[in-house]
């Protein structure tokens, strides 16, 4: 789960990323340019300073953690009245002082830090946390996807009133029935609203109305009422597939896989259920069966 987290935070924080290293280099190249000469100091030393493109960068990621920025802004507004340095170094002077940089600062580093402070450490930087945390909220969202472990309870639960041995099969028709019963994300409102109905009186109303007997389904126990050419179009939509050895019996592990993969990727004929799901999915038939050694004989693997 940690891996698959770091993988959907990865795409939604590469263009922070790109975007931070970006402005540190245009700052780095400024701050060259600005402060490279600068006399050294208690906060400016031989390895923290803008004498090269290198070493710039790797100062101002110590600077965007917030260490000692201020001190290191304020030394670079050093000038002539603290007698520490001059304000015409060139080529020539700095050749004659064994390029040791005696240069002045720069007033301008107040606003140079500041805006680097604002734009990298308080705007880049928080918005890159914001990207790591949808990052793992999506990740937990994938995670537990559509399917809830309450979904997976009815799911269980209707099965047993049409399989209360836990043998794992049901027959066609039964099948049929429990896709209507069963409500979204495995459900279908709309079957569940056209064929199954509340109440008796609906039920008995319904069937006074079926003017060919022969052409639906009825199942008094469950009221519902099916024309059979739309159990045909239920049966062709999940694909769900039959056993001649047992009857032309549906199995559970089938019919949970199809299920499933309508749930999420209706359209996808690769698409692959995760082990995290299928271990979700069998624990909870476990423990809905008491029965582990019947449960064994139905050969029902997460597989």
């Amino acid at each position: 789960m940690i891996l698959e987290a770091v993988v959907n935070i990865i795409p939604s924080i590469t263009n922070f990323i790109t975007l931070l290293f970006l402005m540190i280099f245009i700052f780095a190249a400024l701050g060259m340019s600005l402060f490279g000469l600068t006399v050294h100091g208690d906060f400016i030393t031989d390895k923290q300073n803008f004498a090269d493109i290198g070493t710039a960068i790797v100062f101002l990621l110590r600077c965007a953690t917030g260490e000692d920025w201020n001190k290191v802004m304020h030394e670079y507004t050093v000038n002539v009245d603290s007698g520490r340095c001059i304000d015409d170094q060139d080529y020539h002077v700095l050749s004659n002082n064994k390029m040791v940089t005696t240069a002045c600062g720069n007033s301008f580093s107040i606003f140079y830090f500041m805006c680097f402070l604002v734009l990298i450490s308080w705007l880049i930087l928080n918005l890159s946390v914001a990207a790591v945390i949808e990052g793992l909220e999506n990740a937990k969202q994938e995670n537990m996807g559509k399917v809830t472990g309450d979904d997976v309870d009815i799911l269980i639960e209707l099965w047993m009133e049409y399989d209360p041995k836990a043998t794992g099969w049901i027959s066609v028709l039964d099948f049929v029935c429990l896709i209507i019963e069963l409500p979204p994300p495995f459900g279908d409102e709309e079957l569940t609203k056209e064929w199954q109905k509340k109440t008796k009186a609906d039920f008995d109303a319904a069937k006074k109305r079926m003017y060919n007997k022969s052409s639906y389904y009825v199942n008094e126990q469950k009221r519902i009422i099916v024309k059979n050419k739309d159990i045909l179009k239920i049966l062709k939509s999940y694909k769900i597939t039959t056993y001649e050895s047992q009857n032309h019996k549906v199995h559970f592990k089938d019919i949970y896989q199809k299920l499933i993969k309508k749930v999420f990727l209706e359209e996808v004929k690769d698409f692959e259920i995760s082990k995290y799901l299928k271990t979700k999915m069998k624990n909870q038939w476990l423990e809905k069966h008491k029965k582990v050694k019947e449960m064994q004989k139905t050969g029902f693997k997460a597989h």
